[in-house]
């Protein structure tokens, strides 16, 4: 929750999430079911005294892993912040070795407010939907080796907000409203 009741700056905000999760240890590779829905609140009213967009910005979240702090890789870490947004989220993982764990994560995101974009108007709340496939080998005590690949599809109020800019801000004819994809190697050392 944010908070500031001074004249000039108010501020009423919030973020909160739930996540059951359920492990199957008697099952080969011990598969855990993790469902998450995160609201990070936004503005209904822009142009009133009142800011109520959740600011993302002195908030860290640890690092559980991926799907924990960014949700998504792609659309978490390159497209929006953790504001102004809906998100479901299922996360599929396992541990074929006791050094390896991998996963499936789908993400449903929506913008939470569209009433706080300025200029587009944006009639419709579905942002985007992504898939992320990732796996994590800790070689040593001190090397671990990581890779995720991921897709991310425009839904219509990303692709009205994308259209807008790009109308704006050039280069004109640049394509919105296609699939994304990512694919990283990421090496952690310990020392």
């Amino acid at each position: 929750m944010e908070r500031n009741d001074a004249v000039d700056r108010r501020v009423k905000a919030a973020a909160w999430y739930v996540e059951p999760g359920y492990k199957i240890s008697s099952l080969p590779w011990t598969p855990q079911l993790n469902l998450r829905y995160a609201h990070f609140s936004g503005d209904p009213n822009p142009q009133d005294r009142l800011k109520q967009t959740y600011d993302p910005l002195f908030t860290t979240g640890g690092d559980r892993g991926f799907g924990s702090w960014f949700l998504g890789e792609i659309f978490g870490q390159y497209i929006s912040p953790n504001s102004n947004l809906n998100v479901a989220m299922a996360h599929l993982k396992f541990s074929p070795l006791d050094t390896v764990e991998a996963g499936l994560i789908y993400y449903n995101f929506h913008f939470d407010q569209t009433a706080q974009f300025k200029k587009p108007i944006i009639t419709s709340k579905n942002a985007a939907q992504e898939v992320d496939f990732y796996s994590v080998w800790s070689a040593t005590e001190w090397l671990t080796l990581s890779g995720v690949v991921g897709f991310a599809v425009p839904g219509t109020g990303l692709k009205q907000a994308a259209q807008t800019f790009v109308i704006a801000n050039g280069p004109v004819g640049r394509g919105v409203g296609r699939t994304m994809t990512l694919a990283e190697l990421f090496i952690a050392i310990k020392y």
